[in-house]
């Protein structure tokens, strides 16, 4: 999913296959009942509430969860949008450490030609 963010012409349709095709991974199912439930959107470039910071690239994806019944009364729309904050936050880290990775892998390898 981090690749395909990075290509200039991505469709939000390759985004969500993407992201269906993580969970199929780890899930190990072939069951479509959670992936049904969850998709992932790609937001509008907008002002962040309480800020001056606009959100744009990576702060506008979010998972969207078609909540069934009883669960609502748990997973309201406030709670849904912490649990996508939580996850912006964690794609971030994720993206830092694969940067950093990148970097250690690179000097590594320079050091070895030396």
């Amino acid at each position: 999913m981090l690749k395909i963010l990075r290509r200039p012409n991505f469709a939000p349709a390759d985004v969500s296959q993407a992201f269906l095709a993580s969970c199929r991974s780890i899930l190990h199912e072939e069951d479509e009942s959670v992936t049904k439930k969850i998709r992932v959107e790609l937001g509008h470039p907008q002002q962040q509430a309480g800020s001056n910071r606009a959100l744009v690239g990576w702060d506008l994806v979010s998972l969207q969860y078609a909540v069934p019944w009883p669960l609502h009364l748990v997973l309201t729309e406030k709670n849904l949008e912490s649990y996508n904050r939580i996850f912006r936050f964690l794609l971030s880290v994720r993206r830092a450490q694969l940067a950093l990775h990148k970097t250690w892998s690179k000097q590594v390898s320079e050091e070895r030609d030396r």
